[in-house]
């Protein structure tokens, strides 16, 4: 397994997690709105990072393409359960997040309530079945094959 893929992961887990901390996202939403990119937002100008970070996930995956598809064919098992959770991380990180900003009334509702914690649900049970994906290729990968395994 080539370790700058797994590099690369651990960089992009650092950065969501950098980002949800210092917000970075959220400036980027108001970064749109003073260069006039409201196009990029949804009502209330939110969710101006969307298709900016939608472009960089997808030159990151072109760049990686060739290790991706490397992960696929070698360890398919493992990497099916890391796209399962990357799934889920995004329908609570988008989607979600797309429908509270269509239907956001401006006050807190009880449904706003209800969109951020089946957000935030879906974003670290995503996150945990990824890591779970990454310990179990860290196991295969460190076993040895039966083969070379002897009895004691």
């Amino acid at each position: 397994m080539p370790v700058r893929l797994l590099a690369l992961f651990a960089l992009g887990a650092f950065y969501l997690s950098v980002d949800e901390g210092a917000g970075i996202h959220e400036r980027v939403t108001r970064a749109t709105s003073e260069a006039d990119l409201t196009w990029l937002q949804f009502r209330g100008n939110h969710g101006g990072w969307i298709a900016i970070y939608a472009v960089l996930a997808l030159v990151v995956i072109l760049f990686a393409a060739r290790l991706l598809r490397l992960l696929w064919s070698q360890h398919r098992h493992e990497a099916s359960i890391a796209v399962i959770g990357m799934g889920m991380y995004l329908a609570g990180g988008v989607a979600i997040e797309i429908v509270g900003y269509e239907i956001a009334a401006g006050e807190q509702t009880a449904v706003d309530t209800v969109l951020v914690g089946a957000e935030e649900l879906l974003e670290m049970a995503g996150v945990s079945v990824v890591l779970y994906a990454a310990l179990l290729l860290a196991l295969r990968v460190a076993a040895p094959p039966a083969a070379d395994r002897r009895a004691p």
